[in-house]
C-alpha cells in the first residue's frame, strides 16, 4: 500500500511517523497564540489541543495500520513464494520418481503395441539387431539365446529366480492358456540345455527356442494366355456371399495397403503383434488379402463379403529378409481366436515348435480351420511348419492347367492343391494396380475361401463331422496318381466353381 509521506517516514526510526506530525503541531499553536485579532480563552485552547492531539492519534493509528498490514503483505508474499518454491520442489521430485518408476516398469512389461527390450540387453541396440538371429540347422532361424514359454503365471514368476534368465516381456493370453513369456539366456549357457532342463520343472508348459518364419512366396511370371482376376484366382467362379452368411475369417501375414482400390468395399481389422520397432511390409499381405476379400468390377476374391482380421507378424531383417518369430505367431493366434473367426489363414513356413503347436492344438479344439502353405523350399525339403501339423490343412501350389509348382514342398502333409503361380494379386503402394505372383503362400487363401464356401452349403449339416469333408471329396479335381499323394495331396477342391473356359489335366 502507499503512504500519504514516504520522505518523512523514511527519517523516522522503525518506520514510525508519531513523533514527526507532534513537531509539525508546536508551530502551529504558537501561531494560532499570536493572532491579534482576538485572544483564544482557556477552554478553547484546550478544545483546539484535543483536537490536534486526536487528529495527531487518528493519523498515528491510520500510519501504523497500513504499515502493519503492509508488512503483513510482504510477509504473506514470502511465505507464499517459499511455500510455492517447496511444492515445486516436491512435485518435480515426484514426478521424477514417477518417470524412473515408469520407466522401470516399462523395461519389465510388455506395451500394447509392441515390447520393451530388457535394461541389461541394451548395451548396443544396433548390435542386438544385427544378431537378433542366427541360423538353426541347414534352413531355419532362431532367435539368438531366447526361450519362448507358453505357461502358468505362476511358473513364469519362478523363472525370475533362475540367474541364467532374464525376462525379456511377458503377456497375459485371452484365449490360449496361462501366459506368454521370453526369456534371455545368458551367453554361457545352452539354450536347448536350458530349455529341457526347464520342461522338467515346468510341468504343463510349453517351452521351446523362438524360431523364425518365413514368407511361402516365390517370384513368377504371366502365364501364356493371362487369367482374369474377374474369377478368383483366376480360375473359380463362386457364388455371391449371403448376408445371413457372413463370416470372420483370421489372416497371419505382413500388413495389408488398405487404400489399394481392391478394398473399397471390404470390412478389414487389422492389428500389429511385431515384437520389435522394425520396418513392416505390405506387399505380400496385400496380395493374400486381396485374393480373400478383395473385389473390384475387374477382380474377384474368393471370400468376398466376409470381415477379415488380419494379424501383421513379418518384419524386415538384415541379411535375413522378411522374418516372423514364434512368439509373435502366438500372440497373434490368441487375439484371432478372442475375435471368434471361423478359419485362419497362414501363409508361411518355418520349423516345428512346441509354443506354437500347443497353440494350434487350442484353436482346432475350439473348432477354428486353420489352412497354411506347405512352404517354397523345393521337393526335397523337410515338413513345414505349421502346415505340417495334424490339425492344419496343408496348400501346396499349382499352375492352371493343374501342374505342380517346381518349388512347392511334398510329403504326406499335403492336404490340397490351389492355384498358387501366376496369379494375379493387388499390388501395394500402386493404388490400383495389380502383378502376377507365385507361391504356396497364394494358393493357401484360395483354399482357406473355397473350405469356408463348402461349409457354407446347405447338405452340409453341424451335426454330422464328416458330412464337409464328404462334400469336399465329390468336389475335387484329382491331380496327379489317382487318389492322395505327397505332391497334389487330395487335389484340387471346387470342380463345380471352375470356369468351364479352364482345362485341367486330371488323373486318369
Amino acid at each position: 500500500m502507499k503512504t500519504l509521506y514516504p520522505f518523512l517516514k523514511s527519517r523516522t526510526p522503525n518506520g514510525g511517523s508519531g513523533h514527526c506530525l507532534a513537531l509539525l503541531l508546536v508551530p502551529a499553536l504558537a501561531l494560532v497564540l499570536s493572532l491579534p485579532v482576538k485572544a483564544l480563552a482557556d477552554d478553547e485552547f484546550e478544545d483546539l489541543a484535543e483536537e490536534a492531539a486526536e487528529e495527531s492519534a487518528e493519523e498515528a493509528a491510520e500510519e501504523a495500520a497500513e504499515e502493519a498490514a503492509e508488512e503483513s503483505a510482504e510477509e504473506a508474499a514470502e511465505e507464499a513464494a517459499e511455500e510455492a518454491a517447496e511444492e515445486s520442489a516436491e512435485e518435480a521430485a515426484e514426478e521424477s520418481a514417477e518417470e524412473s518408476a515408469e520407466e522401470s516398469s516399462e523395461d519389465a512389461m510388455e506395451e500394447v503395441s509392441g515390447e520393451m527390450e530388457n535394461p541389461d540387453m541394451r548395451a548396443s541396440q544396433r548390435d542386438l539387431a544385427d544378431r537378433v538371429f542366427e541360423d538353426f540347422g541347414e534352413r531355419d532361424l532362431v532367435v539368438q539365446q531366447e526361450l519362448l514359454i507358453m505357461a502358468e503365471p505362476e511358473q513364469v514368476d519362478l523363472l525370475l529366480t533362475q540367474s541364467e534368465l532374464t525376462l525379456i516381456s511377458r503377456r497375459p493370453l485371452n484365449q490360449l492358456p496361462g501366459t506368454l513369456a521370453r526369456f534371455r539366456v545368458g551367453d554361457a549357457y545352452s539354450p536347448e540345455q536350458v530349455r529341457q532342463r526347464l520342461q522338467g520343472q515346468l510341468p504343463g508348459a510349453s517351452i521351446d527356442l523362438n524360431h523364425g518364419y518365413r514368407i511361402s512366396e516365390a517370384s513368377g511370371e504371366w502365364p501364356s494366355e493371362p487369367a482374369t482376376g474377374a474369377l478368383a484366382g483366376g480360375v473359380y467362379q463362386l457364388p455371391e456371399t449371403s448376408a445371413g452368411k457372413r463370416l470372420r475369417i483370421g489372416m497371419i501375414d505382413t500388413d495389408i495397403d488398405i487404400n489399394h482400390l481392391v478394398f473399397s468395399d471390404s470390412q478389414i481389422t487389422r492389428r500389429d503383434f511385431l515384437s520389435e520397432n522394425r520396418d513392416r511390409d505390405r506387399e505380400h499381405g496385400t496380395g493374400v488379402a486381396s485374393l480373400l476379400v478383395g473385389q473390384t468390377p475387374g477382380f474377384r476374391g474368393v471370400a468376398t463379403g466376409h470381415h477379415l482380421f488380419a494379424a501383421s507378424v513379418f518384419a524386415h531383417y538384415r541379411d535375413r529378409g522378411l522374418v516372423a518369430t514364434s512368439h509373435d505367431l502366438v500372440a497373434a493366434m490368441d487375439w484371432l481366436i478372442s475375435q471368434q473367426v471361423a478359419a485362419i489363414n497362414i501363409s508361411l513356413a518355418g520349423p516345428a515348435n512346441q509354443v506354437v503347436a500347443a497353440a494350434i492344438s487350442r484353436l482346432a479344439d475350439a473348432g477354428v480351420l486353420m489352412v497354411a502353405a506347405v512352404g517354397n523350399e523345393g521337393p526335397f525339403a523337410a515338413p513345414r511348419y505349421p502346415a505340417a501339423y495334424d490339425r492344419v490343412v496343408g496348400v501346396t501350389a499349382v499352375d492352371r492347367d493343374g501342374r505342380l509348382y517346381s518349388r512347392a514342398g511334398r510329403g504326406a502333409h499335403v492336404d490340397y492343391a490351389g492355384p498358387g503361380v501366376a496369379v494375379e494379386v493387388a499390388e501395394a503402394g500402386s493404388g490400383s494396380a495389380y502383378t502376377p505372383a507365385s507361391g504356396t503362400s497364394y494358393a493357401t487363401p484360395l483354399i482357406t475361401g473355397l473350405l469356408l464356401a463348402y461349409g457354407g452349403q446347405e447338405d452340409v449339416s453341424s451335426g454330422d463331422p464328416d458330412a464337409l469333408n464328404r462334400l469336399i471329396e465329390r468336389d475335387l479335381v484329382d491331380l496327379g496318381q489317382p487318389g492322395r499323394d505327397p505332391l497334389y495331396g487330395k487335389g484340387l477342391p471346387g470342380r463345380n466353381w471352375i470356369a468351364d473356359t479352364l482345362s485341367l489335366s486330371e488323373a486318369p
